[in-house]
């Protein structure tokens, strides 16, 4: 194990490394992300990295990258997997990117409205209760007003549910990396999970740290009016089916006002 420091980035960075990780790639995460601190526009208190690649072990993705920053306080937490040390830097970043915008968000809604969401009234970056409800909307009244389509990122059940936590969301759509395919995640009420995988495997891609409930039923091919029909039918907040025109997991929701949101992997 070797840590590295660089005084001539911005921002204080700590980075360990371990295996097959030579100084240059050192040298590319450390700039790649002092850039991304750039943007965060409060007081970073540390930024620790953790660099790994031992192309020895028979597993797929074998670099690693780890972060965790205390941005004036709130903790920020990434891990990721990819082929290559820089590859996995560049996803590291990226993720990291995404939260230190969300956190952003969720300060500016929070200074906004200085108050916890009413039933029926949710928007994105509120502060939710627990006992939020949805708003009471006849089926033939609700309209599909949300529509996301993002890059997913591969990922053990563990890492995205440690993204979901930062994020602050219910249910999170990845890229399982035993299975090779769409997956949901999603918190159970007594602190768990549960997780729904497009395939099944046979075994982990490794250890599972969190309390982990995976369903094994069959996720449903349907189009978008199959996999609402079904919704409405469940009166399940979310349904994870496969979309019938792209063969993709995708997610079709009930929004707080009312409405459908879909979630689907670019």
């Amino acid at each position: 194990m070797t840590v590295d420091t660089n005084p001539d980035t911005s921002h204080p960075i700590e980075l360990v490394r371990r295996g097959d990780v030579d100084d240059d790639a050192v040298e590319y995460a450390m700039k790649r992300l002092d850039a991304v601190m750039e943007h965060v526009g409060a007081p970073i208190l540390f930024v620790r990295v953790r660099l790994s690649h031992d192309a020895t072990q028979p597993r797929p993705r074998p670099a690693l990258a780890q972060a965790t920053l205390d941005i004036n306080g709130d903790l920020l937490r990434a891990h990721v997997a990819a082929d290559t040390i820089t590859e996995a830097t560049d996803m590291l970043a990226d993720r990291l990117r995404d939260q230190i915008q969300h956190r952003a968000e969720r300060r500016r809604a929070r200074r906004a409205t200085g108050r916890i969401a009413q039933p029926g009234e949710w928007r994105h970056g509120d502060v939710r209760d627990e006992r939020t409800l949805f708003a009471e909307l006849a089926a033939d009244e609700r309209e599909v007003v949300g529509r996301k389509s993002f890059a997913i990122d591969p990922a053990t059940p563990d890492e995205a549910a440690a993204d979901m936590e930062q994020l602050d969301y219910d249910f999170w759509l990845f890229r399982d990396l035993a299975s090779d395919a769409e997956a949901l995640i999603e918190h159970l009420p007594d602190g768990g999970y549960r997780l729904q995988r497009m395939r099944a495997v046979a075994e982990e891609a490794g250890p599972v740290a969190i309390d982990l409930t995976v369903v094994t039923d069959t996720v449903p091919t349907a189009t978008l009016d199959e996999a609402i029909a079904q919704l409405d039918d469940s009166g399940l907040r979310r349904l994870f089916f496969v979309a019938a025109d792209t063969e993709r997991g995708n997610v079709v929701y009930r929004r707080y006002d009312g409405h459908y949101g879909v979630l689907s992997p670019l």
